[in-house]
């Protein structure tokens, strides 16, 4: 009987997370990062030109800025979906432990 009241809780301990969670995402969907960091090859090699190098050098600063841009909507966006996790894990977790406080224990039925 104790075995299968702990394989209870830890059963609601795993899938109350869960359930907290997925739920918070369909009504908050989390974001999505977007690799869109492009590799590209050095320009400037032994034999390039002064201007081949500022060129390539004003493209990677230009390059370094949108994943900078980006990298900040992310986590904009990022702290916005932890917050509802939160505010909705908080409160669901809350009620939970008040409800499971004031249920009182069923009684098994031994025949």
């Amino acid at each position: 009987m104790l075995a299968r009241q702990i394989a209870i809780g830890f059963g609601i301990a795993i899938i109350f997370p869960l359930l907290v969670y997925n739920g918070t995402a369909t009504l908050y969907p989390p974001p999505n990062r977007q690799n869109t960091s492009v590799v590209v090859a050095s320009l400037s090699g032994p034999n390039a030109t002064p201007e081949e190098r500022q060129k390539y050098k004003e493209e990677q600063q230009k390059r370094q800025e949108e994943q900078r841009k980006l990298n900040d909507e992310y986590n904009a966006a990022a702290r916005n979906f932890a917050r509802h996790l939160v505010t909705i894990s908080t409160s669901l977790g809350v009620a939970a432990i008040l409800i499971g406080a004031y249920i009182p224990p069923m009684r098994s039925v031994q025949g």
